[in-house]
C-alpha cells in the first residue's frame, strides 16, 4: 500500500491551488480592463447637447432675473453626475467650511457695469489734483457686495475675432453718446442694433490703417523689432486693434468715463485694455516693457507736475513712459501741440500757449536723454538711448532731473510716481543694449529673455525656462482635449490670472486669442519683466481686490494656483533684535541687506531697519491706539514730541507715514481686522506693503470677482490641490456656474487636480 509523506504535496490539493491563481489572474486582468476603459471615458469633457445646454432649473433663477432662450453656443457642457466626486475622502479646514452652500444673488441693475476700484461715487471722497480721485480706490470690508452682477437684458455672445473688432452688440453695452460726440471722429456708429468701429479717431479721422502706415513710414513696425506697445488714453483703441494686423500687441488704458465706456468698448472688441490713469501712482507695469508708447490727442500734461511752474523741467509723467520704455523704444505724439500751426482754432487754444506747451516737452525730452527722431505733419517721435551711458555724463550739464539711485525700478504697485530718470541696467560698450538685446518677434516668444539668461529671476535658469515652455505645451494640448472649442474661436480675450514666466500664453499664442497675463503681489518673484521680454502683455494685481477693468470683459479666465496662495496668506511682526527684525508676508519675508531692508516683493524701505525706528514705530503705535485711533496729525504729531519720540533726520517711517497710518486707521482696522499693535506696526512702517498684504483673504470675493469679469458662457479653468477645488466647486456652484473636476495631465495619481467650469447664461431685467 502507498504511503503518504507528510512533507509531500497531493495532486488534488495541487490542481486546487493552480485554479485559485488561474482566477486570480483572471479577475486582475478584467479589473485592469476596466479601469483603463474607465479612464478613457472620463479623460475629456462630453459633447454638448444642445437639448440640455439651454436648460437651467427654475429654483436657480430669482425674480429678479430673466433667461435668454439663446443657446451657449458651443460653450463646454458640463455634467455633475461626471464630477469626481472627492468630499468622502479628504479634510477640509472647518473654518474655511461653510454648513451649506451659499446661493448668491443678482446685484440691482445699477450695478451691471460696476467697477469696484474705479467707482465714481468712492472716488469723490478724494482729491481731484492729479486726477487722484480717478486712481484705484477700493471698497473696504464694509463696502464689499457679496451678489452677482447681472448682465443687461438683450445680452449676446460677442462677435469672434476678427468680426469682433469692427462690430459690437448694442445691448452688450447700451450707450449711444459716445456715436454722437465723436461722430465727426468717425470713432463708432449705430447700425441697427449693433455698433460698428470704422477705425477712426481724433488724430485719424482717414482710418487707423493710414495712420498706422504713416508711421511705418517713419519707424519700423513691421520687421519684428516692435512687439509690445502701450496706448495713453486709448478712447475704443482703434490703434492697437488695428495694429495686430502688424503682430504688435498693445496695452490700451484710459480712464473710467472721460468718454463714456471706451474701455469696456475695446474690451468688447476683442482688443487688449485696462482702465487706468496717469496721475500720481505708477501704471502698473515693470520697467522696460514696452518697444513703442503712444499719445494722440491724449491730453495728458506730459510737462507738468514736475516742479513749482506749470511747465517745469521735470515731467512728472514722461519719467513715467521712460520707465516703462525699453532701451531704443519709440514715443510717438500726435494731437496737441504737435502741429500746433495748422490746428490751434480747432483746439481752442492760442499759438503762444501751444508753442510754449511743444518747447516744455521739447525740453523734458532732452533732459532725460531722448533723441527726437522726426516731426513730419501730425506725428512727433522721439527715442529712448540703448543705455544710460551718455546720459549719466549728460548730468554735469543737467542737473534736474537727476538719475534715481535707489529703489526697484519694476515696483508698480501703489508706488508713487517720481521726479527722476529711472536707471538702466549698466553696459560695458556705448553699443550694448541696457538688459540685454531681444530676438525679433515671432522668435522672440521661446527665446531665453534676457532677465532670465542674467539671472535676475531667483531660481529660474534657462534650462528650467526651456522645461516650462515644453510643460506648457503639455498643457495646453491637454486643455485641448478637455474644452475643444479652444482652438476654435470660441475664446478671445484671455486672463492668466497667476502667469509665472508667460508659459501658458506663450504656448496657446497660435489661436487666435491675446492673453492679459497677472503676476499677483504676492508671489514668491517678480516675473512681469520675463513676460514682457517674451513680447506678451501683462500687469501686477492684489486679487484681494478688484481688477481694473468693466464686468464681463473675458472669453477664459486661468487660474492655476490662484485660490491656494491666497488661502495661505500670513502676517507675522517680530522685533526682538535688529539683525533678526523680519516682517513676514504670505511666506515672504524683508531682513536686512547691507544697512537696509529689502522685500521679495519688490519694496525696498531706506533706513528702516535700525532698533530706533523698531521703538519709534511700537512708540506710535502706542499712542494711535491708546488715544482713540484717528486724530488730527497735529495732536499726533504733539503726542509723539511729549512722549520724548524724535524723528532722525532722513528716517524711514517719516511722519507722513505716521500720518498715514493714523488718518488711515480705522479704514484698515475695518479691512483687515487690525486690533493690536502688532499688526498696526506694519502699518506705519510699511504703509503700501499692509495695504495690499492685509492680514488674510476671503476667497469668496476672489471668485465673485472672477464671475463679474468673466463673459457669460465663459470659461475658468482652475488648477490646485483637491481640497482646495473641492471648496472653490462648492462656492461656484451658488454662482450658477456648472463645473467638472478633470485628473492631472499626468494621470488620476496626482494630488493637483484641474476643475473645468462655465458660468450660466442669465441677464437683469429692464428697469421700469
Amino acid at each position: 500500500m502507498a504511503k503518504d509523506y507528510p512533507g509531500s504535496a497531493n495532486f488534488f490539493q495541487l490542481e486546487s491551488r493552480r485554479q485559485r491563481l488561474t482566477w486570480i489572474l483572471a479577475i486582475s486582468s478584467l479589473c485592469a480592463i476596466f479601469y483603463v476603459i474607465g479612464a478613457w471615458q472620463n479623460s475629456s469633457i462630453p459633447k454638448p447637447n444642445p437639448s440640455n445646454i439651454s436648460k437651467v432649473r427654475c429654483d436657480d433663477i430669482s425674480d429678479s432675473t430673466a433667461l435668454s432662450k439663446n443657446s451657449l453656443h458651443g460653450a463646454t457642457s458640463l455634467q455633475s453626475n461626471a464630477n469626481l466626486d472627492f468630499n468622502a475622502h479628504h479634510q477640509l479646514d472647518l473654518k474655511n467650511t461653510s454648513p451649506s452652500m451659499e446661493k448668491f444673488q443678482p446685484c440691482a441693475m445699477n450695478f451691471s457695469e460696476y467697477t469696484p476700484c474705479q467707482d465714481r461715487t468712492r472716488g469723490r471722497r478724494f482729491e481731484r489734483a492729479m486726477l487722484v480721485y480717478r486712481e484705484r480706490h477700493c471698497p473696504t470690508k464694509d463696502e464689499l457686495i457679496r451678489c452677482l452682477i447681472p448682465a443687461p437684458p438683450g445680452y449676446k455672445t460677442p462677435f469672434k475675432w476678427p468680426q469682433s473688432r469692427d462690430y459690437a452688440w448694442y445691448h452688450n453695452i447700451p450707450h449711444k453718446k459716445l456715436s454722437v460726440e465723436k461722430a465727426v471722429q468717425n470713432w463708432i456708429q449705430v447700425e441697427g442694433d449693433r455698433f460698428l468701429f470704422p477705425g477712426g479717431g481724433t488724430m485719424f479721422r482717414e482710418g487707423a490703417d493710414a495712420y498706422i502706415d504713416d508711421i511705418n513710414e517713419l519707424i519700423p513696425l513691421t520687421d519684428g523689432s516692435i512687439r509690445t506697445a502701450i496706448d495713453t488714453g486709448c478712447g475704443v483703441a482703434s490703434w492697437g486693434a488695428y495694429l495686430l494686423k502688424k503682430n504688435i500687441l498693445t496695452m490700451s488704458f484710459a480712464p473710467r468715463d472721460t468718454h463714456e465706456a471706451q474701455v469696456q468698448f475695446a474690451l468688447e472688441r476683442g482688443v487688449p485694455a485696462m482702465i487706468g490713469v496717469m496721475a500720481s501712482m505708477r501704471i502698473p507695469y515693470p520697467a522696460r516693457s514696452f518697444d513703442m508708447a503712444h499719445c494722440s490727442r491724449c491730453l495728458i500734461p506730459w510737462q507738468a507736475h514736475g516742479g513749482d511752474s506749470a511747465f517745469a523741467s521735470e515731467g512728472l509723467y514722461l519719467l513715467e513712459v521712460d520707465r516703462v520704455l525699453r532701451p531704443g523704444g519709440f514715443w510717438i505724439l500726435s494731437g496737441p501741440p504737435i502741429h500746433w500751426k495748422k490746428y490751434y482754432r480747432g483746439w481752442e487754444r492760442t499759438q503762444e500757449d501751444l508753442k510754449q506747451e511743444q518747447d516744455a516737452i521739447e525740453e523734458v525730452a532732452t533732459q532725460i536723454c531722448w533723441k527726437k527722431v522726426i516731426e513730419k505733419e501730425d506725428l512727433s517721435i522721439w527715442q529712448k538711448p540703448i543705455n544710460h551711458n551718455e546720459c549719466i555724463k549728460s548730468r554735469k550739464n543737467y542737473q534736474r532731473p537727476h538719475i534715481c539711485k535707489n529703489g526697484n525700478a519694476d515696483a508698480a504697485w501703489y508706488k508713487k510716481m517720481e521726479t527722476c530718470i529711472t536707471p538702466l541696467p549698466e553696459t560695458s560698450k556705448d553699443v550694448d543694449v541696457a538688459g540685454g538685446e531681444l530676438r525679433k518677434w515671432p522668435e522672440r516668444a521661446f527665446a531665453v529673455p534676457p532677465r532670465i539668461s542674467m539671472g535676475s529671476i531667483p531660481g529660474v535658469t534657462p534650462q528650467k525656462f526651456e522645461e516650462d515652455n515644453k510643460m506648457w505645451k503639455e498643457r495646453v494640448a491637454y486643455y485641448k482635449k478637455l474644452i475643444p472649442t479652444l482652438n476654435r474661436g470660441r475664446y478671445r480675450n484671455v486672463m492668466d490670472m497667476n502667469a509665472n514666466i508667460g508659459g501658458f500664453a506663450a504656448a496657446i499664442d497660435k489661436y487666435q486669442v491675446w492673453v492679459m497675463n497677472v503676476v499677483p503681489v504676492n508671489s514668491d518673484h517678480d516675473t512681469l519683466g520675463v513676460i514682457y521680454e517674451r513680447g506678451f502683455i501683462g500687469t501686477y494685481q492684489d486679487w484681494c481686490e478688484a481688477f481694473s477693468t468693466y464686468p464681463r470683459t473675458y472669453d477664459f479666465i486661468h487660474a492655476d494656483g490662484v485660490i491656494s496662495s491666497y488661502q495661505e496668506r500670513v502676517y507675522l511682526w517680530t522685533s526682538e533684535k535688529t539683525q533678526q527684525h523680519r516682517l513676514h508676508v504670505k511666506g515672504d519675508s524683508i531682513g536686512p541687506m547691507g544697512g537696509q531692508i529689502r522685500s521679495h516683493i519688490r519694496l525696498a524701505i531706506e533706513d528702516s531697519g535700525s532698533h530706533q525706528h523698531t521703538l519709534m514705530g511700537k512708540n506710535i503705535c502706542d499712542l494711535i491706539i491708546t488715544t482713540g485711533f484717528p486724530r488730527p496729525i497735529h495732536q499726533l504729531e504733539w503726542g509723539l514730541f511729549e512722549s520724548g519720540i524724535r524723528f532722525p533726520m532722513g528716517a524711514s517711517p517719516r511722519v507722513s507715514n505716521a500720518m498715514h497710518a493714523n488718518q488711515s486707521f480705522q479704514i484698515r482696522k475695518s479691512l483687515h481686522g487690525i486690533k493690536d499693535c502688532l499688526s498696526l506696526m506694519a502699518v506705519i512702517f510699511f504703509p503700501p506693503l499692509h495695504f495690499r498684504n492685509g492680514i488674510g483673504c476671503d476667497i469668496t470675493y476672489i471668485l465673485l470677482e472672477m464671475d463679474r469679469i468673466l463673459r457669460p458662457e465663459g470659461t475658468v479653468l482652475f488648477r490646485d490641490t483637491v481640497e482646495v477645488l473641492v471648496k472653490v466647486q462648492t462656492l461656484i456652484r451658488g454662482m450658477r456656474w456648472d463645473s467638472k473636476m478633470m485628473d492631472h495631465e499626468s494621470g488620476p495619481f496626482n494630488p493637483e487636480k484641474i476643475l473645468i467650469a462655465v458660468k450660466s447664461y442669465w441677464t437683469g431685467q429692464a428697469t421700469k
